[in-house]
């Protein structure tokens, strides 16, 4: 499903609920959804175009946190993984995993990582 400005609400909640079954906690909703992709878009404006994400791949729990090591369980959390196509991101999957301690998890297309590595450089000569 493509995550666009005019996406159909109802419809990404079933996709989502599906994902679900019976699941009480660490759940998403589709309005969580849309807000995690927008923090995915601010965050990758940054580093060059939106065009340049083109394949670029990322996973994300909006549910989160860290648990000490003496606890021995990790609980399960709603995630979801966006693709980047040309004109916007596609939910590629929802699913219950492990709650993982890291919101956003990317994997950069190869023009994009170019385009990281020449921000790095950059603030490191103007540091």
């Amino acid at each position: 499903m493509n995550i666009t400005k005019n996406v159909n609400m109802e419809k990404l909640q079933q996709i989502i609920d599906e994902a679900e079954g019976k699941a009480r906690e660490r759940t998403l909703t589709a309005e969580e959804l849309i807000k995690a992709v927008e923090e995915v878009d601010d965050y990758c404006r940054q580093f060059g175009t939106m065009r340049d994400l083109e394949g670029t791949t990322v996973w994300v729990d909006v549910n989160a946190q860290n648990f000490p090591r003496a606890y021995k369980y990790v609980p399960m959390s709603t995630q979801f993984r966006l693709v980047r196509k040309a004109s916007c991101w596609k939910l590629d999957m929802v699913t219950r995993m492990k709650c993982d301690n890291r919101k956003f998890d990317f994997v950069w297309s190869p023009t994009f990582a170019g385009n990281i590595a020449s921000f790095v450089q950059t603030v490191r000569s103007n540091w």
